[in-house]
């Protein structure tokens, strides 16, 4: 009996099974099935795989088929599925997510790329049977408190709680920890110029899932297919997973409160991306200080050995004059006349820098009492 992990590849190609097969073999433990049925056999009969690598076009049942029958099969749910195909638009991607793909491929398979999925996919696999339990017992204490505080309530929570988020990532996940008050199993996606921050009620997040509220972001701002529901609020999405398709009041209600959710959940966005705007800014402004400081020490300095070396050479120069005492006195005292005023206007400098800090402080005082 080997500890490598069970990987099944499911494809109609002889050539493409033994490309991935001899990528695969040297880490994990494979077996093959040469169609849909076959497929769902072999789960069935034997050792489920923590992963199958699912081909898309086969005659007698499609990938799709197939993922649908295993993920309406509650022995065989949670199986990861990557699916793998010559097509890579965001239509069969679509396809493929909404019968439960977690990841995608595209043929011809890169050795790399495939090898990398399939290791994430199973250290996914990994962390949910971990997490299961604890999992559950999250879900049992969100409806518990649901009971409790009503449907209203989480609403207000929620408004209360995001104006202590002081981080994006804070303020996802407590948006899904208000959508688990519902009984609602739930991804959030927030996305800055810089990075995109998802959360979820059962992490780790399929790379899929990532992709498809990406992808969906500038869609409708509510799109439900089946027990799916997809909102776009600007810079952030919600992907819920279980509406409760029987009673249509209920989840006409759970739309609207969850729309409200993340309008307030836009706001908080807003505050805090204005917040990092500004510590960037006062950063900004601090650099620049303390350079304009630098630049001005190292001027006095150069200054002053300028006007050294100007006396200098005076009084060099004026051995070469023949110039009485009282006349090289007179020149002398011009020289330091102008040398003084010189250095006046350097003092004056200063105190521009000092103007500057003042403004830059108030700013500082003006962003801690806007955000504490």
């Amino acid at each position: 009996m080997t500890d490598k992990p069970n990987v099944l590849i499911v494809d109609d190609s002889t050539a493409d099974i033994h490309v991935m097969l001899e990528c695969l073999k040297a880490d994990f433990s494979i077996a093959v099935a040469k169609s849909g049925p076959q497929a769902l056999a072999h789960c069935r009969e034997s050792v489920h795989p923590k992963v199958i690598l699912l081909d898309v076009s086969m005659p007698e049942m499609s990938g799709y088929e197939v993922c649908k029958h295993l993920k309406d099969n509650e022995a065989t749910a949670n199986i990861d599925v990557i699916f793998v195909s010559a097509n890579e638009s965001l239509e069969e991607k679509l396809k493929g997510y909404d019968v439960g793909g977690s990841d995608y491929l595209t043929k011809p398979v890169q050795p790399q790329e495939l090898i990398s999925k399939v290791r994430t996919a199973v250290a996914r696999a990994a962390q949910l049977e971990s997490a299961s339990l604890a999992q559950k017992e999250t879900m049992d204490i969100a409806m518990t408190a649901m009971k409790g505080a009503g449907e209203q309530a989480t609403i207000i929570h929620f408004l209360r709680d995001s104006g202590a988020c002081e981080s994006l990532v804070g303020l996802a996940r407590l948006v899904v920890a208000s959508a688990s008050q519902y009984g609602l199993s739930s991804t959030a996606q927030i996305r800055t110029a810089w990075e995109n921050i998802e959360a979820s009620i059962t992490e780790p997040i399929p790379p899929l899932e990532k992709e498809m509220l990406f992808a969906l972001k500038d869609g409708a701002r509510i799109t439900q297919r089946g027990k799916r529901l997809v909102l776009n609020f600007g810079p952030i999405s919600l992907l819920v997973k279980n509406m409760p398709l029987d009673d249509d009041d209920k989840c006409g209600r759970l739309r609207d409160h969850l729309a409200l959710i993340l309008e307030g959940a836009v706001l908080r966005i807003q505050v805090l991306m204005i917040q990092y705007d500004l510590n960037n800014l006062m950063r900004e402004s601090d650099a620049s200080l303390m350079r304009v400081r630098k630049l001005q020490v190292q001027q006095k300095r150069d200054g002053v050995q300028i006007m050294d070396d100007l006396m200098v050479e005076i009084h060099s120069t004026f051995l070469n004059f023949d110039l009485t005492d009282e006349q090289e006195s007179v020149l002398i005292g011009i020289v330091e006349k102008y040398i003084e005023k010189s250095f006046v206007k350097y003092e004056e400098g200063l105190s521009i820098d000092e103007e500057l800090q003042f403004i830059a402080d108030q700013i500082h005082r003006a962003s801690a009492r806007m955000f504490s």
